[in-house]
């Protein structure tokens, strides 16, 4: 079953009329923000749709105009390496994050090993309890299931749709792997 950025958001705001919070801001503690207002940096794919940021560093979440709807995350202030692909749709990028949380995918970007066991150890990954219970309802709501192997699988997404990456001067992002 697909997941939609209103499917999301949705949730989100269940989340917020149980604890009476802002519906924006009920996933800060995983490190999801909708942001209305977010602003597209110059190395936001121009074939890309915002759907949330994680309020730090400019880094930001775009589901790519592309078959199935891969989602790349943006870390502006990696000059050199500034796109992730962190899943095919919405459902694996989830699923990436359903047990270490959002904001922490920017280091993948920085540090790929130690970002790569951060992701895999659970445990050593969550911040406390409010983050713990509210990825447990998150995997709960949607159904997702930790990626096996978060490392193959990231590479293997990369090599897939790091050329349908397009930025504003219509040249494709090139890697250096």
């Amino acid at each position: 079953m697909s997941i939609t950025p209103a499917d999301l958001w949705d949730f989100a705001k269940q989340i917020a009329s149980v604890k009476g919070s802002d519906w924006e801001t009920a996933l800060d503690p995983i490190g999801l923000l909708h942001d209305a207002n977010f602003g597209r940096y110059d190395l936001t794919p121009i074939n890309s749709v915002f759907f949330a940021t994680t309020g730090g560093n400019g880094t930001h979440f775009v589901l790519m105009d592309a078959p199935g709807s891969p989602v790349v995350m943006v870390a502006p202030m990696a000059f050199d390496r500034p796109h992730t692909v962190v899943g095919r749709d919405l459902r694996e990028f989830l699923s990436l994050g359903c047990k270490c949380g959002y904001f922490g995918l920017e280091q993948l970007v920085y540090d790929w090993i130690g970002t790569i066991n951060w992701i895999k150890d659970p445990i050593a990954s969550t911040q406390g309890s409010a983050e713990a219970d509210l990825l447990d309802a998150l995997c709960q709501h949607f159904s997702l299931q930790p990626i096996a192997d978060p490392e193959t699988r990231l590479k293997e997404l990369r090599r897939e749709h790091r050329d349908r990456i397009i930025l504003s001067d219509d040249s494709s992002y090139e890697s250096d792997d």
